[in-house]
């Protein structure tokens, strides 16, 4: 399923102009110890906005965190390893140049009726 980004960095809400449905995704970008520190925000069955810390470099965990490495684009970005909330909202997500994989596109699918 190819993601919609919702627009410049610092848009990562639920809701109208925000992150309104599957596949929607948008950036929060906070300083942490004077580095800048990108979350990308894709929306959540559950809680509206889910919210994950990438950098570019290797996936892991740092300063506490769990990071997962990003390729460094804004508007298409590709995310390793998978993204797994399989135990707080059910999805598990692949995201590879802006599209989306897994338990979060198959939800998307449209259905077909004979």
């Amino acid at each position: 399923m190819k993601m919609r980004y919702v627009g410049q960095i610092g848009v990562y809400h639920a809701g109208i102009g925000g992150i309104e449905q599957r596949g929607d995704f948008g950036w929060r970008l906070d300083m942490v110890d004077g580095a800048k520190q990108f979350q990308i925000a894709l929306w959540c069955p559950k809680y509206g906005v889910c919210l994950q810390c990438v950098h570019s470099g290797p996936s892991g965990d740092v300063y506490n965190k769990r990071f997962w490495h990003w390729d460094g684009n804004i508007e298409q970005p590709t995310i390793t390893p998978s993204i797994g909330c399989d135990t707080r909202c059910g999805q598990h997500m692949t995201i590879t140049n802006g599209e989306i994989f897994g338990t979060l596109a198959a939800a998307a699918a449209p259905k077909v009726t004979p």
